[in-house]
């Protein structure tokens, strides 16, 4: 068993350091003048959103939970839930390859930002099944 705000630590690390290679992508393209700072302002944007629902259960869920103890997860479920939440990440940061290559590539690179905000929002959407049972488990739930 591991305890629950251990547990809580360790799946809001794996959101925030997916938002956080998430961004280190933009700002690489941009850096390679593969896209505009206007660009760079519009992903940023749509990064946050995207990461919104989910940093919004896990911030909610620490601040919320202060000073209630919380029964101590099994550690098949723990790890369940971990990795979930990198398989979603790793979705999302799969999209910001594509912006990197676009950024040392030679291929045209007009349609990259597009590209990968229509990939951040299509992907978010549809994969959030994956986290939004684990996120309420280890979140949102009472005791």
């Amino acid at each position: 068993m591991v305890r629950m705000q251990r547990a809580q630590i360790g799946i809001a690390v794996v959101f925030i350091a997916g938002m956080f290679l998430n961004v280190v992508a933009v700002l690489i393209a941009y850096v390679h003048h593969a896209i505009y700072f206007e660009n760079v302002k519009d992903l940023l944007i749509t990064l946050l959103a995207v990461y919104s629902g989910p940093l919004a259960i896990v911030f909610a869920g620490v601040f919320a939970k202060r000073g209630v103890a919380l029964r101590r997860p099994a550690l098949t479920t723990f790890w369940f839930a971990v990795c979930v939440s990198i398989a979603w990440n790793l979705f999302l940061v799969g999209g910001s390859v594509g912006l990197v290559a676009a950024a040392f590539g030679n291929s045209a690179k007009e349609g990259a930002v597009e590209e990968f905000t229509s990939y951040l929002r299509t992907i978010s959407s549809s994969a959030t099944f994956m986290v939004s049972g684990a996120l309420t488990y280890f979140f949102a739930r009472g005791e």
